[in-house]
C-alpha cells in the first residue's frame, strides 16, 4: 500500500493547478497560427507540465507500507567454549545430531531458529573453539538484535562456566531463557596453575617476585614441583605441599638482567592419575626497562580532574606520578628543579602567577608544560604564549576531537564518544595563540562546530607545551564510563597526549610500532606504518618489508603505506615477538627494529567442573526451564505449540522527485506541446 504525503498544506494543491491553468492561458490567450483545437490541447499540455511542477516543488513523498507475519523466533545459543569441548556431549556424535535434528523440529513447529554462539555469531558447526565464555554478553547482544522479530524465548546450552564478563544472573532478560547443563559437575583430581601475579615493569639489574597460585583438588597433601624458565633455561624450582588441596602459593624472586620484554614459563610437574594437564603451565611477560618516566603533578588542592589524570597516568606502567600538593603531599625538593621530571602538569593554573618561583622557574625552562586554565586566569601570568582578551561571561562547551590532528592517531570511534559528553564551562572572549600550535580538541556550542579551540599543544622554542582551556574534564571520564562500562577512549587519548608530551621528538622519517605493546591470543595484531619525506609530510606508495621473530618462527610480511597507517598481521600464536621493518627513503635503506607480546588466553583452563547450580538460577528468574545434556524431546514439547505470528509492518518514504517516470511525463508533455507547435508552423 501506497500514499503520496506532502511537506507542505494540502490546500497548496488548487494553487499549484491554478499557477498551470494560468500560466497556460496567457501563452495561448493570443490569436493562434492553428486550429481552436490544436490551441486547446497545446493550452492542455502546458497547463499540467506546469501545474506538476509547481505540485513538486511541494515536496511530496511517496510512504509505502507492507504488512507482513513474522514467525516466532527461537535462539540455540551455544557455549562454544573449548570448557564445552572437553564434555562428553561435545565428543558424543549422537548428541550433535540431536541437536540439529531439535532445530528442524522446532522449525516444523512454526518457528523461525538461529543458531548462535557467544560470539553472536551464526554457526553452520559446533567447534569448541572459543576462548573465553561471556554468558552474560552473549545474551545481552541476542536480545538486543533479536528483539525486534518476534522473538519468543532463547535456549543456553552452556557448562554454566563463565569467566568473562558479569554474572549471567544480573542480566536482566526481556524473554524466558531457558539453559541445557553440558559438562561434569563433579571435581577430579587436577593440578591448576590459576593465576600468576607479578609487576608488568621491571627495571634492569633489579629482582622482581612472581606469585604462582596453584589449585589442586583431589591431591591433598601431594608434593609438587613448581619449574620456571626463561628462554630456553631453567631459572627457579620449587617444590611445596598441597596441603588440603585448595590453594597452595609458591613465591619466586627472579632477576631482570636482560632489557625489553621477557617471558618467563611456570609449570607444575604434573601427577599420576591428573585429569588434565592442559592447565599446568602459563606464561608471564614482564618488559624490563632502565627506569621509569617521572611526571610531576604540581596544585594548589585536591581536584577531581587530578585524579582523572592519576587513572589514565598509572595505567601506563612506564610512567610514575608525583604529587606535589602543599600540605597534602610534598614531593621530594629535589624533583621540583627543572629538568628532574620529564613532565609538569599544573592543573588549575589560575592559583599560580610570576611570583612563584617554583613554576616561573618551570616555564623558563625546556622542561615540557601541561597546563589546565581556568576561567579567571591570564595566561601571561606564566608567560605562556596565549594573548586573551575577557569579554565577561561564561560558554559551555563540549569537546569536539580535531581528526585533523597529527602528533598522534586516535581510535577509530573517539570522536563520536567525545560528541556525546557532558559540557563544560570555559571563559569567553577573544584569544591568539602560536601559529605552530597544534588543536587537539575545538569547542563545540550547543550544536555549533567553532574554530576555537579548547586543548592545543605547540613546540615553545624547544619545549613542549598544551593548554586546555578549562577544567572540569573529569566529568568524561565519568560518562564514558556510564554510557560504555569502561574508560578506553577517554584514557587512550588523554593517555596519548601525556605519552607525546614526556616523550623526545621523534625525527625518524619512517615509524613502525605496535598498535598495542600487548594482543591477546586470538586478536589480530597490527602494526602502524608511517614514511614521511624530507620536510616531514606524510608519504604514501612505499614498499615495507617486516619480518618476525619468535622462538623458532620468522614471519614475513610486505605492504604498501597508504593514507590508512594501520596494517593487520593477522592471529599470532602466544608469546614474545621481535621485528624488523625496512624501506626505501631517498635512495637509503631505514629500518626500524621494535618487540611486542602476544598473550596466552587460558581462562578456558582454570576449571574442569561445570557449575549448572548457575543455569537453574538463571532459567527459574528469566521464567524458562533447565534440562538435562539429553532432554531434547522434552524441551521441545514445551515449545509446542508456538506463539501465533506477528503481523510486521514495514514503512518506507522516498521523495516523489526521485522516481525517473516523473521527468519522463514531464519530457513527454513539453516535447510534445514543441512538436505540435513546430508541426503546425509555429516556434
Amino acid at each position: 500500500m501506497s500514499r503520496i504525503i506532502l511537506d507542505y498544506s494540502s490546500w497548496l494543491l488548487p494553487l499549484c493547478l491554478l499557477m498551470g491553468v494560468a500560466y497556460a492561458a496567457l501563452l495561448y490567450s493570443g490569436k493562434p497560427l492553428w486550429s481552436k483545437e490544436i490551441n486547446f490541447g497545446l493550452f492542455l499540455l502546458r497547463a499540467l507540465a506546469v501545474s506538476a511542477l509547481a505540485f513538486l516543488f511541494l515536496g511530496p513523498i511517496i510512504k509505502f507500507s507492507t504488512h507482513a507475519e513474522e514467525a516466532p523466533s527461537l535462539v540455540l545459543l551455544v557455549d562454544n567454549s573449548q570448557s564445552v569441548g572437553k564434555s562428553k556431549e561435545a565428543k558424543d556424535k549422537k548428541w550433535s545430531d540431536d541437536f540439529w535434528q531439535t532445530k528442524e523440529k522446532l522449525e516444523k513447529l512454526g518457528y523461525e531458529v538461529h543458531v548462535r554462539d557467544l560470539e553472536n555469531k551464526e554457526v553452520k558447526k559446533l567447534d569448541w573453539k572459543g576462548k573465553t565464555s561471556d554468558l552474560a554478553g552473549a545474551l545481552k547482544e541476542v536480545t538486543s538484535e533479536m528483539g525486534d522479530k518476534n522473538l519468543s524465548r532463547i535456549l543456553l546450552v552452556s557448562d554454566g562456566i563463565y569467566n568473562t564478563g558479569m554474572s549471567p544472573l544480573y542480566f536482566n532478560s526481556p524473554v524466558p531463557v531457558s539453559a541445557m547443563g553440558t559438562g561434569d559437575t563433579i571435581a577430579h583430581p587436577d593440578l591448576i596453575l590459576k593465576s600468576l601475579t607479578y609487576n608488568q615493569v621491571a627495571y634492569q639489574g633489579n629482582r622482581f617476585p612472581l606469585r604462582a597460585e596453584i589449585a589442586a583438588p583431589k591431591f591433598s597433601g601431594q608434593n609438587i614441583t613448581v619449574t620456571v624458565r626463561g628462554k630456553g633455561k631453567e631459572l627457579a624450582r620449587e617444590t611445596v605441599n598441597t596441603g588440603a588441596g585448595e590453594w597452595t602459593a609458591v613465591n619466586f624472586l627472579l632477576d631482570a638482567s636482560e632489557e625489553g620484554l621477557q617471558q618467563y614459563d611456570v609449570s607444575i610437574e604434573p601427577l599420576k592419575n591428573e585429569y588434565s594437564r592442559h592447565n599446568n603451565s602459563a606464561a608471564a611477560f614482564v618488559e624490563v626497562v632502565k627506569g621509569k618516566k617521572k611526571i610531576l603533578l604540581v596544585a594548589a588542592a585536591p581536584t577531581p580532574d587530578i585524579k582523572a589524570l592519576r587513572y589514565v597516568i598509572e595505567k601506563n606502567a612506564n610512567c610514575e606520578l608525583i604529587l606535589h600538593i602543599p600540605g597534602i603531599s610534598n614531593a621530594p625538593p629535589k624533583m621540583l628543579e627543572p629538568g628532574e621530571a620529564e613532565l609538569v602538569i599544573i592543573p588549575d593554573a589560575y592559583s599560580y602567577d610570576r611570583s612563584n618561583p617554583t613554576l616561573s622557574a618551570f616555564a623558563k625552562s625546556k622542561t615540557p608544560l601541561f597546563i589546565i586554565l581556568s576561567e579567571w586566569f591570564n595566561p601571561q601570568a606564566m608567560d605562556i604564549p596565549i594573548r586573551f582578551e575577557r569579554s565577561g561571561g561564561t560558554d559551555q562547551i563540549t569537546p569536539q576531537l580535531n581528526t585533523a590532528f597529527l602528533n598522534f592517531n586516535f581510535p577509530q570511534n573517539a570522536a563520536e564518544v567525545f560528541s556525546k559528553f557532558p559540557p563544560v564551562t570555559v571563559p569567553f572572549g577573544k584569544f591568539a595563540y602560536p601559529a605552530n600550535a597544534h588543536v587537539l580538541f575545538h569547542q563545540r556550542i550547543g550544536s555549533v562546530s567553532t574554530d576555537r579551540p579548547w586543548l592545543l599543544s605547540w613546540d615553545n622554542n624547544g619545549q613542549k607545551m598544551a593548554v586546555a582551556l578549562s577544567g572540569g574534564f573529569w566529568k568524561w571520564r565519568l560518562s564514558e564510563y556510564a554510557q560504555h562500562e569502561q574508560t578506553e577512549i577517554f584514557d587512550n587519548v588523554f593517555g596519548k597526549l601525556i605519552q607525546y608530551l614526556c616523550g623526545k621528538e621523534d625525527k625518524r622519517r619512517f615509524r613502525c610500532f605496535p598498535v598495542r605493546p600487548e594482543f591477546l591470543e586470538g586478536e589480530a595484531a597490527e602494526m602502524e606504518v608511517q614514511t614521511y619525506n624530507e620536510i616531514f609530510e606524510l608519504m604514501i606508495g612505499n614498499t615495507v618489508q617486516l619480518q618476525l621473530k619468535q622462538a623458532q618462527t620468522n614471519k614475513n610480511f610486505q605492504f604498501v603505506t597508504s593514507q590508512n597507517p594501520v596494517y593487520k598481521l593477522g592471529l599470532l600464536s602466544a608469546g614474545v615477538y621481535t621485528y624488523t621493518a625496512q624501506t626505501a627513503l631517498s635512495g637509503k635503506t631505514e629500518t626500524v627494529r621494535g618487540q611486542f607480546v602476544v598473550r596466552p588466553q587460558n581462562a578456558e583452563e582454570q576449571t574442569s567442573v561445570a557449575n549448572h547450580a548457575i543455569l537453574r538460577r538463571l532459567s527459574s528468574q528469566t521464567q524458562g526451564h533447565f534440562y538435562k545434556a539429553n532432554e531434547w524431546e522434552k524441551f521441545i514439547s514445551q515449545c509446542s505449540p508456538a506463539p501465533a505470528a506477528k503481523l510486521h509492518e514495514d514503512e518506507s518514504y522516498h521523495p516523489l522527485i526521485d522516481r525517473k517516470w516523473i521527468f519522463l511525463c514531464l519530457f513527454l508533455l513539453l516535447s510534445a506541446e514543441w512538436f505540435i507547435r513546430k508541426w503546425s508552423g509555429g516556434y
